[in-house]
């Protein structure tokens, strides 16, 4: 057999050879095909409000094959005391797992507020609620085909609420021809389970429907569920009390004032961003 004949015979020897080792070790990749892993490794508050809270879900999938994998889908609920109250799904969901490594999902969750009140009943003096996920997160993996690998996680979600604001006392201090000098009491609530401060605090006195002075205070700092005592010290002109008003509080009678605050709300959670608070009360003057 000639050299020619002997090459037009083993070549297309060669290429079946080489076919046929190369399936091999396909064939044994697949044969040593290891399941894929999941877990939960944290949940963070992505926003709140007075209504609902939306939680992201971190979820790693860890690949120890020699070779990519899919992740084609997953689920996630959330629930308060046994209900399953919230949920996200995408049955579609396409993420690649690299060989012999490892990738990130994030998964946001919704809680409507209403939806708890509905299902275990009133949280008016819920400052937090415990929470409880599971879910399943489906892998395309060769042979062993679409693999749910299930999710679970345990938490707990804060509750926001606005800051309290109690009228404790209106107290004349003392008043003569040029003015009077009186002085408000409040009581400043913080209900929540983070710090709060109040900024752009405003304040205006009334008496008989008419303004007698304004002004500003300084930042409250409230610790998270601690109550502040604030004092305001007041100065009003003659002039602007009128000359009713100075003879009845000069004669001792009872006058009804009123306060009106309002501030900005700077919460230590990113998360909540409310708007402005805006308090009014009014009380019987006491000397």
């Amino acid at each position: 057999m000639s050299a020619r004949q002997l090459r037009r015979f083993y070549t297309p020897l060669c290429l079946l050879l080489f076919t046929a080792l190369t399936a091999c070790s396909s064939l044994q990749q697949i044969a040593d095909v290891q399941k894929p892993k999941a877990s939960v490794t944290s949940a963070s508050v992505k926003s709140l409000s007075l209504d609902q809270a939306t939680v992201l879900v971190d979820v790693v999938l860890t690949n120890p094959n020699p070779f990519t994998l899919h992740a084609v889908g997953f689920d996630m609920n959330m629930a308060i005391d046994g209900h399953r109250l919230a949920a996200v799904s995408q049955p579609d969901s396409k993420l690649a797992i690299p060989a012999n490594g490892r990738n990130k999902m994030q998964l946001p969750v919704t809680l409507r507020y209403q939806d708890v009140i509905a299902a275990v009943g009133s949280i008016a003096n819920e400052n937090a609620l415990n929470y409880a996920l599971d879910g399943t997160v489906f892998v395309d993996v060769p042979v062993l085909g679409n693999l749910g690998l299930p999710l679970k996680f345990t938490g707990s979600l804060p509750v926001p609420r606005l800051p309290q604001i109690t009228l404790k006392d209106i107290s004349l201090e003392s008043i003569n021809l040029s003015g009077a000098k009186l002085k408000v009491d409040l009581d400043v609530t913080n209900p929540n389970i983070f710090d709060v401060n109040l900024k752009s605090v405003n304040y205006d006195l009334m008496a008989n429907g008419k303004s007698l002075t304004d002004g500003a205070l300084k930042q409250i700092k409230l610790r998270q569920g601690k109550t502040q005592n604030v004092t305001i010290p007041l100065s009003v002109s003659t002039t602007n009390m009128g000359l009713t008003l100075y003879r009845l509080l000069s004669d001792s009678n009872s006058v009804t004032m009123g306060v009106k605050l309002g501030a900005d709300i700077v919460p230590g959670i990113s998360a909540w961003q409310p708007g402005p608070l805006k308090y009014e009360a009014q009380r019987t003057l006491n000397r």
